[in-house]
């Protein structure tokens, strides 16, 4: 992330964030950001040790308070164990960022109910887990933020994403009811979607084909910076977003779910 840029500041000096899926692309730039604003992160990872263990590592070498916690989001047990080890260490948590996800493809007709069962825990399943573990004492201390980020295949779903599309749906009822259950005791939460985000696993798989494709459907002909994504994820975080709640942004340089993939 450009932490040269000076037009959008943030302060979050004094909170605690929670950050799923943060060793790499849009989940660590967002733990990165939330680090350079002040806050103390803590970083949730699923299954890789090394690259938790850098990100941390990372993070705390640029002057942050972090700490990483390594535990299968499919496992409830591991993430509720994960999450009060990380309390331990940073506080209770004021800010959660529900970022991890898996995206198999896979036909309908091939799918394993194994496999949609996971897709199912570590989507939707996990950032229940993380929204009962950690919203009461947010509603006890009066302020807390909740964003679960979803995908434009809520809208643009496909033969193949059957299983992703169903779990990141069901994040909008689920960002509906904890917004509800907090309205009236400081806590907000939000759904962030974006769309394509010029990551280093898009640049990797970019070529012509997907070019056209991203200037056919995005009308600023180009996938997102990822600051773009981050700021607006602090911003529905910030003191500044303290009546958004409920709601479901779209990050898609103008690209509209009313559009078709045909």
């Amino acid at each position: 992330m450009d932490t040269a840029r000076a037009d959008v500041q943030f302060d979050f000096r004094g909170r605690t964030v929670l950050v799923t899926g943060a060793t790499s692309n849009l989940g660590l730039a967002t733990a990165r950001a939330f680090a350079h604003a002040g806050a103390a992160v803590g970083i949730l990872g699923g299954s890789d040790p090394t690259a938790l263990d850098k990100a941390v590592g990372d993070l705390r070498a640029e002057g942050a308070t972090a700490s990483g916690s390594l535990a299968s989001l499919s496992d409830e047990s591991a993430v509720v164990a994960a999450v009060t080890v990380l309390q331990e260490q940073l506080g209770p948590v004021d800010i959660l960022i529900n970022n991890a996800a898996i995206r198999s493809g896979r036909a309908l007709e091939e799918l394993t109910l194994d496999e949609w069962d996971r897709t199912l825990a570590v989507n939707l399943r996990a950032p229940f887990v993380l929204a009962q573990r950690l919203l009461p004492s947010m509603l006890a201390r009066t302020f807390g933020r909740i964003i679960n980020v979803a995908g434009l295949n809520i809208w643009w779903a496909s033969e193949t994403s059957t299983h992703v599309s169903a779990a990141k749906s069901g994040l909008l009822g689920l960002t509906a009811s904890l917004a509800m259950r907090g309205a009236q005791h400081g806590v907000t939460v939000n759904t962030v979607v974006p769309g394509f985000i010029d990551t280093e696993s898009y640049q990797r798989s970019r070529d012509a084909t997907r070019d056209a494709t991203v200037g056919r459907l995005v009308p600023m002909g180009r996938a997102a910076r990822m600051e773009e994504v981050v700021d607006t994820i602090l911003f529905l975080t910030s003191s500044s977003a303290s009546y958004i709640t409920g709601q479901t942004i779209v990050v898609s340089g103008g690209a509209h779910p009313m559009v078709s993939f045909g």
